[in-house]
């Protein structure tokens, strides 16, 4: 049985809140995290409710256990989709949070989130790009840390079957 919906959201690719999203989230703020890990990881999309949650309850992250946050992070950079993981963190402000000093170094010589978002598509399809102030190396650096990661063997590195391969016949059971 499904309560909430959650198989048709995935297959939709859809990341939403199971409970009321300012509750769920004041309940657990890691669960901001692990929004963005679900989005960046299978290229789901995040409902408006749960995107503007994010926006206002970052600072709450501060709040949570610190080995919880940096295992989550530590699973988010090292999972091989950094490049849309800093892109999300941008857009929702839990780049400010989580990561200040580089929120700070990019703020300073990327006024705005159309910018960022610009140069970030710029530098990850094109290494010739020449951004202010290491811009460019800093996001050539992440990619070429996904590059990695995403080139080492099954046995080095768990690779799951993409969701679209294994759900829509589990979900067709139903």
């Amino acid at each position: 049985l499904d309560f909430t919906g959650g198989v048709y959201d995935t297959i939709a690719g859809i990341v939403r809140c199971v409970d009321d999203t300012p509750k769920s989230l004041l309940e657990d703020p890691v669960r901001m995290l692990r929004a963005i890990r679900l989005a960046a990881r299978h290229g789901f999309t995040m409902t408006k409710e749960l995107r503007a949650g994010l926006r206002a309850y970052a600072p709450m992250l501060t709040n949570a256990s610190s080995m919880r946050v940096t295992q989550e992070i530590r699973t988010l950079m090292h999972g091989g989709y950094s490049e849309t993981t800093m892109k999300l963190f941008w857009h929702s402000t839990l780049m400010k949070v989580v990561f200040p000093t580089q929120y700070e170094f990019l703020v300073k010589r990327l006024p705005t989130a159309k910018t960022l978002t610009y140069e970030l598509d710029s530098t990850f399809t094109t290494s010739k790009r020449d951004v202010d102030g290491g811009v460019s190396l800093f996001f050539n650096a992440l990619k070429a840390y996904d590059d990695v990661v995403k080139s080492r063997g099954t046995a080095e590195r768990h690779r799951e079957r993409p969701v679209a391969e294994w759900l829509p016949p589990l979900a067709a059971a139903i």
